[in-house]
């Protein structure tokens, strides 16, 4: 699928800045009125702000910078305040197909989570969930610091959503079973009050730890998460802030987490009609102060990987991405103006109308899927390994089954070759095709 991962998580037509400042008295009610909906916020307020906060006090100098960049003017340079945003606005008609993005639903008492089998909505389109929204927005993000002609999305949602499904993700029932919509429809009280296990978790073990332990001031629990970041789990986090090859984000790791915790702790002795009292609420509560730690280490983890510093050049190389997308946006650019019009022609046939023929603004689209699990297979192409202190490169040696650049390059080539036959071959994706020779031939000029 060539959109990344769908159309609705692209660039919007209007801007959270200006939305904010023109109808902030509308928001602020809409989220009064949210207060009183059980089960229809994810962490809530608190456990967002509290994730946000403890980020924000781990960010670098250049993430803080691009952060208030981002932010509207209102939030005064605090992320914390925009945190619930994402739940403020989901239902609204504009935002409703943000519904999904909030939670994963997994097989009944399967335990277990996967990307391929769990990441769709309820109409089974792929990518609809938490950990494909994850990947999305961070993929958006990273265009941060390019020119403002270069942007296609809106950076400021962006960082909203990424932000809000970072913490959704953190919170082990929206990882939860399909049967019970994540514990939604397990009725059980909490104490006296009437409820469900999913608002447990969301909000009353919180409520609850900021009413018994922090003389109702949240910024109590906040600080007392924070401590234990520099103490307790000091040893932990470095294990908590990094991913497998040095990805940007993990999702998967984190939502493989949440449903393993959500079966040993959330639905255990949670059955419908159950009253949960002391026990359960001081078993869970440290998993629930876990999690939001874990939360917001990884949030800021995430941010300091996406707004690294400016190299003295100006112009930002994402880690482990090629030539980075300024690198490719202009081999792109060049290449273009040497296009005779048959080439020209063909090229803006292949690519999406939202991008007038340019093929400059898809040319890092290999980069920003290569994570996603139906293109993983395709992260050895990007470059070849050869042996140390070699230098030479013999095509039998270093690219067994034809997997890497050089390969890649032939291989979309040959696809390419393809373009004029009538009817099309259905096994080749031309689009694709395009893309991926444009950038592979970008990446092995990359020395």
């Amino acid at each position: 699928m060539l959109r990344l991962p769908l159309k609705e998580m692209q660039a919007s037509s209007g801007t959270v800045k200006g939305m904010f400042k023109s109808n902030a008295p509308l928001v602020w009610r809409l989220l009064i009125l949210l207060q009183f909906l059980p089960g229809v916020l994810s962490w809530g307020k608190e456990g967002h702000y509290a994730t946000c906060k403890i980020a924000e006090g781990l960010l670098t100098q250049e993430a803080i910078t691009a952060v208030k960049m981002l932010l509207p003017d209102y939030a005064n340079g605090e992320l914390a305040s925009l945190c619930s945003w994402a739940d403020e606005i989901r239902h609204n008609p504009r935002w409703r197909w943000t519904g999904p993005l909030h939670y994963i639903d997994t097989p009944d008492f399967k335990c277990n989570y996967d990307y391929c089998r769990d990441c769709h909505d309820f109409a089974r389109r792929k990518d609809r969930c938490a950990a494909g929204a994850i990947y999305n927005y961070s993929s958006q993000l990273s265009y941060y610091g390019l020119p403002t002609s270069e942007q296609k999305y809106n950076l400021t949602e962006a960082l909203l959503f990424l932000s809000h499904f970072i913490g959704d993700i953190h919170q082990p029932l929206h990882v939860g079973f399909t049967g019970d919509a994540g514990g939604n429809t397990i009725a059980v009280r909490w104490y006296r009050r009437k409820t469900n296990l999913h608002h447990v978790w969301d909000n009353m073990i919180i409520e609850s730890a900021v009413k018994k332990f922090c003389n109702l001031n949240l910024e109590v629990l906040v600080e007392t998460l924070q401590t234990n970041i520099l103490e307790d789990w000091s040893a932990d986090i470095p294990s908590w802030e990094v991913c497998e090859s040095n990805q940007t984000v993990c999702p998967n790791l984190h939502a493989s987490e949440s449903i393993c915790l959500a079966c040993k702790f959330a639905y255990r002795n949670a059955t419908p009609g159950s009253t949960l009292g002391d026990e359960y609420f001081h078993t869970r509560l440290p998993i629930v102060e876990k999690r939001l730690a874990q939360g917001g280490v990884r949030l800021a983890a995430v941010l300091n990987h996406i707004f690294v510093p400016l190299q003295p050049s100006h112009l930002r190389m994402p880690v482990a991405q090629s030539w980075g997308k300024e690198g490719h946006i202009l081999t792109c650019r060049i290449a273009q103006e040497l296009f005779q019009p048959e080439a020209a022609e063909a090229v803006k046939n292949l690519l999406q109308d939202s991008v007038n023929g340019d093929l400059s603004a898809l040319c890092s689209w290999p980069d920003e899927v290569r994570h996603l699990p139906h293109y993983q297979r395709m992260s050895s192409l990007h470059f070849v390994n050869t042996p140390d202190e070699a230098c030479t490169f013999d095509y039998s040696r270093d690219c067994k089954r034809d997997e890497c650049v050089v390969g890649a390059i032939s291989e979309f080539t040959s696809q390419l070759l393809h373009y004029n036959e009538e009817p099309a071959d259905p096994q080749y994706n031309m689009t694709e095709a395009l893309l991926f020779l444009s950038h592979f031939i970008g990446d092995i000029h990359q020395a």
